[in-house]
């Protein structure tokens, strides 16, 4: 908490760590235009409510606009804990954060049809499994 209060008191952050709440402001608050710092402070003003919300944040279902916003962040070398850590501690956790929420999604993405399709297979083999159970009684009865 200590970290992001610092982090919302700069009044000129290095770049890198504007683009780390840029890409904050587009994934957890839904910002499609005002990526200003100002408007990332206000984000940040509840350090605590901020930290809670981070928790809180449903990596399942994130908008496809997002995520296409987010590639060219994502995709920049000095985007990672490592680097960022020695600008910001806030920023370079923040950083970590964005980076696996949107790997995880990928991956939920891929992996909720299967899980689907496997509901569906098991909810089919219960049905028959019951019908063999009937269809069993019946030859034993004979």
């Amino acid at each position: 908490m200590k970290s992001i209060q610092e982090l919302k008191a700069l009044a000129t952050p290095p770049d890198a760590c504007k683009e780390v709440a840029k890409a904050v402001l587009i994934l957890k608050q839904g910002e499609k235009k005002n990526h200003a710092w100002p408007n990332a402070q206000k984000m940040l003003n509840n350090p605590a409510k901020f930290i809670a919300e981070v928790k809180e944040f449903d990596g399942d279902n994130i908008d496809e606009w997002r995520l296409t916003m987010l590639e060219p962040l994502l995709r920049e070398p000095w985007f990672n804990f490592e680097t960022m850590k020695g600008k910001s501690l806030a920023a370079a956790y923040l950083c970590s954060w964005l980076v696996n929420v949107v790997d995880y999604n990928r991956i939920y993405k891929k992996v909720k049809p299967l899980q689907e399709a496997a509901a569906g297979a098991q909810a089919r083999a219960d049905a028959k499994g019951a019908e063999l159970a009937i269809v069993m009684e019946k030859v034993r009865q004979v």
